[in-house]
């Protein structure tokens, strides 16, 4: 294994220790998310830091606030980076603000907002919410019943990255069609279709070479997540690496996280380790790529992707513990 990848996955590990022993009671995926978010970054993560991001979003939000929501802490780890946290979470409110009138308010709208704040300075900020909202709609004629508020950041990002939205649209049809053929979850693939239109290239090529990464992870009696976790493996796709290089790396990275300890009955399951062994493999393609597409995609999209995803598992597992509870009562 190279020594950089390995020296992020022992920084991964690190931080996900530090967490744990400062943040009790939450959801096990939030502590990953939050190491990860760290890890990108290649910083120690500082629990002082992210306690002070949520004093911050606290006063400056209200007590229904969807910011108080299942990845508040993920929110607040995003803001503990920055030099000025309070500064830097008033221009997300005004972000957040433009985009409340144009999309319903919802759990995944803050990091939307935290998205589109944090690259104000290359982008006309009002411009990107117009085109968005395009987008949404362009895609909600397609998908009636099944676009939703957890489609806005990958709208956001189909307007911050494409010119032609209506070959985008195309393409994003054609590719979930094929994929569908392959994977239930409607709503997991229209979201990899999403992602498989963010570059340039043959549609064609990248859905076959993630079925391939996903089959030769299958090989190897390794399961990769049909739902949630499908648009991390479909960025992966867009990489320059080779189906048997990513397989590799990827199996590499998940064999050190069991090893560690971090998949097992006490932490992640075997589908959310191997999400984050792509994750973190993620990181490492994208310090190294010459793909200037690739690593523009990957930097904006990640993170932004992986808080939308992790805030719909932590929903639908406090809806399914909710619901144990009140049967057993």
């Amino acid at each position: 294994m190279r020594e950089l990848l390995s020296n992020r996955i022992q920084l991964f590990i690190r931080n996900r220790e530090i967490m744990k022993k400062n943040f009790k009671l939450e959801y096990s995926m939030i502590y990953y998310l939050c190491s990860y978010i760290y890890t990108e970054n290649n910083k120690i993560l500082d629990p002082d830091k992210i306690k002070e991001a949520k004093r911050i979003i606290n006063k400056n939000t209200g007590i229904f606030s969807y910011f108080k929501g299942v990845a508040k802490l993920a929110e607040s780890t995003k803001l503990s980076l920055k030099n000025d946290m309070e500064g830097e979470f008033l221009e997300v409110l005004k972000t957040y603000k433009l985009l409340k009138k144009e999309f319903r308010s919802s759990e995944y709208l803050p990091s939307v907002a935290c998205f589109i704040s944090e690259n104000r300075h290359t982008l006309d900020v009002e411009n990107l919410i117009k085109k968005s909202v395009e987008v949404y709609k362009l895609m909600k004629n397609n998908h009636p019943f099944l676009t939703s508020s957890e489609d806005v950041m990958l709208a956001t990002l189909i307007a911050m990255t494409k010119e032609n939205i209506d070959e985008t649209i195309r393409s994003m049809e054609y590719a979930y069609k094929k994929l569908k053929k392959h994977f239930i979850s409607s709503n997991s693939v229209q979201s990899v279709s999403h992602v498989l239109t963010l570059t340039e290239g043959d549609i064609d090529l990248k859905i076959n070479k993630l079925l391939n990464i996903f089959n030769k992870l299958r090989e190897n009696n390794l399961k990769y997540g049909k739902t949630n976790e499908l648009a991390i493996l479909a960025i992966l796709a867009l990489s320059e690496k080779t189906v048997e290089e990513i397989t590799r790396d990827i199996i590499d990275i998940f064999n050190v996280l069991k090893k560690e300890k971090l998949v097992g009955f006490f932490s992640a399951t075997k589908a959310q380790g191997l999400m984050f062994a792509a994750l973190l493999l993620i990181i490492d393609y994208t310090k190294e790529s010459n793909q200037n597409a690739f690593k523009e995609i990957a930097v904006k999209s990640v993170i932004s992707i992986i808080i939308e995803e992790i805030a719909l598992m932590s929903t639908v597992a406090i809806t399914s513990a909710a619901a144990a509870s009140s049967a057993s009562s």
